[in-house]
Formats: structure tokens, C-alpha cells, sequence
């Protein structure tokens, strides 16, 4: 497995401060090209026992989502794809999916309700689904 830079690893020990909170919402914030993706995959994987819907706005970063959740999390870990004819398994920890699949009708998952919700690119997050989701 990767180690995390410093700067991830700050990212990590604040995420840690924060999940101890009952703040309801947090932001990772880092440049592009600094390992968002798996400085947040690391973040995921401190809680395997918890579900998760991690949200990105394209499918390029579901694609690249996927592979790093993969490498993070424990053997056996169930990650799932939501995304145009894929349906994610209601058994999985980790469902990825593009909020374009998010918006229409997804009747299997209206009971699924993850513990965690990651948006990627949250600078994006400002339509109702999002709203909706949370």
C-alpha cells in the first residue's frame, strides 16, 4: 500500500478530529494532482463497518475512484458501481456513483442508506440532488 504524504496525512488526522464530533459535514481540500482521491479512500477504510455512497460528477472519476477504494480497503471489502446500466449491490460497503445516475429514478436504492456520503469535487455540489442526498 501507498504511504500518505504529510500533507495527506494531516487531512487524515483532522478527519479522525472531526469523526469524534457531531458535526454533520467536512471538506478535504487540496489542489489538483495532491491525492484527494486517496488521501479520501484512506479516510473511508478508517470505518470499514460503515456504508458509504461516494458521489463524483463524471464517470472518469468513478473510474478512478473505484481501483484506489479497491487498494485501500480490507480484503473482501464490497465496492459497487452505480452507473448507467450498472446497478449497485445493496450487499456492497461502497456504492460509486455519478450523480447523472443519482438523478433519475434508481428505485433499488431509495431504501439503501449509507452511514457516509463522499462527494468528490464537492465545489460542485450545489444542485438539489445533493441537497437531496444529504
Amino acid at each position: 500500500m501507498l504511504t500518505p504524504y504529510d500533507y495527506q496525512q494531516e487531512a487524515l488526522e483532522a478527519y479522525r478530529a472531526w469523526y469524534e464530533t457531531t458535526d454533520k459535514f467536512a471538506t478535504v481540500i487540496l489542489a489538483m494532482g495532491m491525492g484527494k482521491t486517496f488521501t479520501m479512500a484512506l479516510m473511508v477504510a478508517e470505518h470499514p463497518e460503515l456504508t458509504y455512497l461516494w458521489m463524483a460528477p463524471s464517470q472518469e472519476l468513478v473510474e478512478q475512484a473505484v481501483p484506489v477504494l479497491t487498494e485501500v480497503m480490507p480484503t473482501g471489502h464490497r465496492i459497487s458501481t452505480e452507473m448507467n446500466k450498472h446497478k449497485g449491490k445493496l450487499d456492497s460497503q461502497i456504492i460509486v456513483a455519478t450523480d447523472a445516475t443519482l438523478q433519475r429514478d434508481r428505485a433499488h436504492l431509495r431504501n439503501w442508506k449509507p452511514d457516509i456520503i463522499v462527494i468528490d469535487e464537492a465545489h460542485e455540489a450545489s444542485n438539489d440532488l445533493y441537497s437531496t442526498m444529504m
